[in-house]
């Protein structure tokens, strides 16, 4: 294993020969932001595949035993207030939810399945004040989380029960040109700095 210093060291060598050249501070510091960074993808690889193994063991789920975010509403959780199941990690509210079938597990896994109230917003630039009122009106079919008052805490709107949405989506020019654009604009700089993530690790581990 490669300590700091050859890292730093190696990192500057990298940086010389593209013609940029790096303090021993900034190399130091690159140094120690990648090392942070293959030691947190190793932790949260090793506690992923731990809870898919604990989940033989326990199919109905369990307490998530760490913080993390909720794959339907996205907000966070602190630990003990999570829980992890075959539709992977969601906050309590979203998992009650699952569990009593206000909303189908399948949203967890595929976020293209519905529309939430901020898509609803910027997508349709439709106001919540607005759209709640379609929802009374029944124009929108809600999907409504609440939390333990009795409050809505999230709106899932399901492609599958708003057609009228997801045909909009689908005919709009300027969405879908918008849409393709931002994809190749994404899968382009993904294969780019996937190229360069492994060429610069290649460079520093395997001398």
């Amino acid at each position: 294993m490669k300590t700091l210093e050859d890292m730093a060291a190696e990192i500057k060598e990298i940086s010389r020969r593209t013609g940029k050249e790096m303090s021993d501070e900034e190399a130091n510091e690159a140094a120690f932001t990648m090392n942070g960074l293959a030691e947190l993808a190793v932790e949260v690889g090793m506690r992923y595949a731990n809870m898919r193994g604990r989940l033989r063991k326990e199919p109905k789920g369990f307490s998530m035993e760490h913080g993390a975010s909720c794959t339907v509403c996205h907000n966070g959780f602190e630990a003990g207030k999570g829980w992890f199941d075959k539709y992977e990690q969601k906050c309590l509210l979203c998992q009650r939810a699952v569990d009593e079938g206000v909303i189908p597990g399948y949203v967890c896994l595929n976020s293209d399945s519905f529309y939430s109230m901020y898509d609803l917003n910027s997508k349709f630039k439709v106001k919540t004040q607005r759209v709640k009122k379609l929802i009374k009106e029944n124009w929108f079919k809600a999907r409504i989380v609440l939390d333990d008052s009795g409050r809505a805490h999230h709106y899932i709107f399901l492609k599958s029960e708003n057609p009228q949405l997801a045909q909009a989506e689908r005919f709009n020019p300027v969405w879908k040109s918008k849409e393709r654009h931002n994809k190749k604009v994404n899968a382009v700089w993904s294969r780019e700095q996937a190229k360069k993530l492994k060429e610069d690790l290649r460079a520093i581990w395997r001398r």
